[in-house]
């Protein structure tokens, strides 16, 4: 489904999910399916199960990349990372969370971090909400950059953890401190 003949034989093309229809694959490639994609940087698509329709979703500069989409139900929304500045909101080129939109054609940045990484990103069936793990400092900083989870509601841009504290600050954790 993804052979690209006019592309350089050892690109390829991963991470492909499939909407709950049957009717869309989104995937990362490296490949230029469309033309869009002449410095074959890792960008994301989205293709019908028979390979015909394919859209590239993502258009990053050169040496950035885009990976690991998730698709809804629908197949009308795409959420992937990308360490890409399409918009200006991102000039130090984090990896972050963006949105794609089948029904406008557009594409929203939803987090905006200086450290860490944005990315595993699960959209829900309805497209409602979208779970990812982060170590960025979203909720607290850590400098050891532990992996936590949160979700964005994707109506309001609202972020929330959805993972306990950690054990690593006892008194955080609600373990008394001997000292008090």
């Amino acid at each position: 489904l993804t052979l690209a003949p006019a592309s350089p034989p050892f690109l390829s093309s991963g991470h492909p999910r499939l909407d709950t229809t049957g009717s869309w694959i989104a995937f990362e490639s490296v490949a230029n399916f469309t033309g869009q994609n002449s410095d074959f940087s890792s960008e994301i698509y989205r293709m019908r199960p028979d390979g015909t329709a394919k859209q590239q979703i993502s258009a990053m500069e050169s040496f950035q990349r885009s990976w690991k989409p998730d698709i809804s139900g629908s197949g009308n929304l795409i959420v992937y990372s990308s360490t890409g500045n399409p918009f200006g909101t991102n000039p130090d080129h984090n990896g972050e969370l963006f949105l794609w939109d089948a029904s406008t054609g557009s594409t929203r940045q939803l987090t905006v971090t200086t450290d860490g990484v944005n990315e595993d990103a699960r959209i829900s069936e309805d497209g409602a909400w979208i779970y990812f793990i982060s170590t960025a400092p979203i909720v607290e900083f850590d400098p050891d950059h532990p992996r936590d989870g949160y979700r964005i509601e994707v109506a309001t841009g609202r972020i929330e953890r959805v993972v306990a504290l950690r054990l690593s600050n006892p008194t955080v954790a609600g373990v008394l401190d001997p000292s008090d």
